[in-house]
């Protein structure tokens, strides 16, 4: 887990080292990362029922389940531009997927943000939590918890920070 944040924040350094406007004192970082990396079993009977595949997490079994995702972020760097996660539903029928964006930083209470979206037969897209969702940029930790019906999974999450690095 160490070595994969350690990559995580090489990545981070070197997009922000490499941008286009070199006199801008923010960079807008969008990282990116696998579900499987990021999220896990709300509990641990709901193991049995979710697939971690190389394209995400899937839900195979008969009933839904909760699995919750904290993906990686810039320490003491807000995060009110934006995180996101996206879904797929692998079902020839319409699905409705409710998720909530949770932030903290203890011993602060946390902050939830629930949303709802509806996917279509075989259809992919995300859910965005953003500044006027109520991020704050006091809090330093962004998490996800989804309840996932069958033969729906989380293929990507996506953070999105703004870097200031000066002039």
């Amino acid at each position: 887990m160490i070595t994969h944040r350690i990559l995580i924040a090489c990545v981070a350094l070197f997009c922000a080292m490499h941008n286009d406007d070199s006199k801008a004192a923010t960079r807008n970082l969008r990282l990116m990362m696998n579900a499987t990396g990021a999220c896990q079993a709300a509990l641990p009977q709901y193991d049995t029922t979710l697939r971690k595949r190389p394209t995400g997490m899937f839900n195979e079994g008969n009933a839904s389940v909760f699995v919750t995702c904290s993906p990686m972020s810039l320490q003491n760097v807000p995060i009110t531009v934006g995180h996101g996660i996206t879904i797929y539903n692998t079902n020839a029928h319409d699905v409705v997927v409710n998720c909530t964006g949770v932030t903290s930083d203890a011993p602060a209470p946390a902050f939830y943000m629930p949303k709802s979206s509806t996917f279509g037969q075989n259809e992919a897209h995300g859910i965005a939590w953003v500044a006027s969702d109520g991020l704050n940029s006091s809090f330093t930790t962004f998490n996800i918890s989804c309840l996932l019906p069958p033969g729906v999974g989380i293929t990507t999450l996506f953070i999105n920070q703004t870097l200031d690095v000066g002039n």
